[in-house]
C-alpha cells in the first residue's frame, strides 16, 4: 500500500515517523514497529531511506530525549534489525 501511496522522495518521513510513534509505545509495539521497518527494506525502503530518517532523527535527538528519555535505545533497535538483516 505505501508504494501505491506515491511519496516518491518523502520515504524516509514515513520511517522517522513510524519511529517517532514507536517512542511512546511499549516494547511488544517498538518490537513490531522494528519488524515492520525491516520487511519493507529493500522493497519500499532503500538503505537511502533509513539512513536519511536516522540523520533526521539523530540530528534532532536533544529535544526528542525530553519526551522519550531512552530514545537512543528505541532509535537503535528500531534500525539494527534492518542494518544486520
Amino acid at each position: 500500500m505505501l508504494s501505491e501511496l506515491n511519496i516518491g522522495p518523502n520515504k524516509h518521513r514515513v520511517v522517522r515517523l513510524a519511529i517517532m510513534l514507536a517512542m511512546d509505545r511499549h516494547n511488544a509495539q517498538r518490537e513490531l514497529t522494528s519488524q515492520l521497518i525491516s520487511d519493507l527494506y529493500r522493497t519500499v525502503f532503500s538503505s537511502q531511506d533509513i539512513a536519511r530518517s536516522l540523520s533526521e532523527l539523530l540530528s534532532s535527538i536533544d529535544d526528542i530525549v525530553l519526551d522519550t528519555p531512552d530514545a537512543h535505545n528505541v532509535i537503535a533497535s528500531c534500525t539494527s534489525v534492518v542494518m544486520f538483516r
